[in-house]
């Protein structure tokens, strides 16, 4: 009896110990988590006092890109994702930048003009709720390479709620692939020859229906 309740004693002791690592271990993995989103937050914080501050200095192109997405998404995006529906709309801007790096004062000039798109937008909406859920830019070589590099803005936008946004997928889409670039599929069926890119944002636009 007295090795049972050892054992018993001792297995508890294992569990307690287990069950505290794993709790430790979670404690550990959302404290760091919470630390990198605030080192994030502070370095976008920063890059917006530079934007003013940083008079005749440059930086690669793909960490401006990166620190003026991050920004913009900071400042004005609702990331829960909530949208009784949701909306895209696109811009093309000039990306000023010579020899790959750009100058605070062109990323100045990128910041004002995308805030001046999203302000047009919400106010040709009309509703005060209206937001954003993502703001996304890419920078892209066009063809004729005298023309410079040019910086597309996508938004993503709408009222936020709960209500499904989108139609489900069915088994037999057949899609061509992002760009019209190719099939997605061998097989017959629905949507044939339509761009994945459309398809997708069709069904996000469109609310379901019974």
């Amino acid at each position: 009896m007295k090795k049972l309740q050892h054992f018993l004693t001792l297995f508890l002791l294992c569990v307690f110990v287990f069950t505290s690592c794993q709790k430790d271990k979670a404690e550990i993995k959302d404290e760091s988590t919470k630390n990198e989103v605030a080192k994030i937050t502070r370095q976008l914080q920063i890059f917006k006092q530079n934007l003013q501050l940083k008079s005749g200095e440059t930086l690669p192109a793909d960490s401006a890109e990166w620190y003026l997405e991050g920004l913009l998404n900071y400042e004005q995006a609702n990331n829960t994702h909530e949208f009784i529906q949701i909306e895209f709309l696109y811009d093309t801007l000039v990306w000023p930048a010579s020899n790959g790096d750009i100058s605070y004062e062109g990323l100045q000039q990128l910041y004002a003009s995308v805030n001046e798109l999203t302000q047009a937008v919400v106010q040709q909406n009309g509703n005060p709720d209206y937001t954003f859920n993502v703001i996304d830019l890419q920078l892209i070589e066009p063809e004729h390479k005298s023309s410079g590099k040019q910086l597309i803005v996508a938004l993503s936008g709408g009222l936020p709620g709960t209500t499904p946004t989108y139609i489900g997928f069915a088994t037999d889409d057949y899609w061509t692939s992002g760009g019209l670039q190719g099939k997605c599929d061998m097989y017959e069926g629905q949507c044939i020859g339509r761009d994945a890119t459309t398809e997708l944002e069709y069904h996000f636009t469109f609310p379901v229906v019974s």
